[in-house]
């Protein structure tokens, strides 16, 4: 039988109801409905990842403004910039979009921003908090992945779970969000590319998580009947003709379309819930970092006694 296609798009609903709320009574406590984001000059995945946060935060009555991060752009500026965030008391919460382009560091420039002003949840403070128990703000995909987990499947308690890919973004903070609930925790495991036999692992599990950034990566062959599927992976791809040329558009450039990591059509044929590429993870996303700034509202009031 078919998978189910898992939609984030109730559920992101059902959180953005929530959230209305909260952003009013925080703002009615001074926090600044503002979010900064550090833009990638010239990189089409920065200005398509800045154009959805600023159309869901302004949805939800919140300031997005954006500074680009240029070539010419030294460390010694971009140290400055985020210094200036840190004291500006009408900016609530930052994004500083990834990769930088070289020579800037990426460890120095994200160390050097406030965690309580850290809208992704990838500061290690915040990573590192996880370790504890449940923590917020945290990695807006990594959290969003959990969660559409526990919508179909709430109790986590002895899954098996393999995650694919093991970066700071996804990866290694899923694996410490699937062992935050001592009592309802899952049994994960984590592949890479230095993994022997992936196939083996995923085929043993109830649960996949995709979080590598690797087109095809998962096929309907590596997958237990029944399983859930949660696709991370946000990959823009050519579209191809059956002859297998890439298809042009008016102007003579390849066409292109965003996939995940999972081969959907064969997956979907095995599982029981797998997410679509866009339409699963992405929506829940969204409101993630919405709560994400929440939580940053929070802890500067609490600091500031208000």
């Amino acid at each position: 039988m078919p998978a189910q296609p898992l939609l984030g798009a109730p559920l992101a609903e059902s959180m953005r109801a929530a959230l209305r709320p909260e952003i009013e009574s925080l703002r009615a406590r001074g926090a600044a409905p503002s979010v900064t984001a550090l833009t990638i000059a010239g990189d089409p995945a920065s200005r398509y990842y800045a154009r959805g946060q600023k159309k869901v935060f302004e949805s939800m009555g919140l300031a997005f403004v954006s500074r680009e991060i240029l070539p010419t752009t030294t460390q010694a500026e971009l140290d400055g910039w985020i210094d200036a965030l840190n004291r500006d008391p009408a900016v609530t919460a930052v994004t500083i979009h990834m990769p930088l382009p070289a020579p800037l560091d990426p460890v120095r420039t994200l160390l050097r921003l406030d965690p309580d002003k850290d809208l992704e949840g990838t500061h290690p403070a915040n990573v590192g908090m996880l370790t504890l128990g449940p923590h917020d703000p945290s990695s807006c995909s990594a959290r969003a992945a959990v969660e559409l987990l526990r919508s179909v499947r709430p109790s986590l308690r002895g899954l098996e779970v393999t995650i694919l890919g093991k970066g700071g973004v996804a990866g290694k903070p899923l694996l410490l969000m699937l062992l935050e609930q001592r009592k309802d925790a899952a049994t994960p495991r984590v592949a890479g590319t230095g993994t022997r036999d992936v196939a083996a692992h995923t085929r043993a599990s109830d649960v996949v998580f995709c979080a590598a950034g690797r087109p095809g990566l998962l096929r309907g062959d590596m997958v237990k009947p029944g399983a859930v599927v949660i696709d991370i992976g946000i990959n823009e791809v050519a579209e191809t003709g059956p002859d297998g040329k890439p298809i042009l558009d008016a102007a003579g450039r390849p066409k292109t379309r965003v996939v995940g990591d999972a081969v959907y059509d064969e997956v979907a044929q095995v599982a029981a819930y797998v997410t679509p590429v866009p339409g699963g993870v992405g929506p829940v996303a969204q409101m993630v970092l919405v709560r994400n700034w929440a939580a940053c509202a929070k802890r500067q009031l609490a600091r500031r006694g208000t």
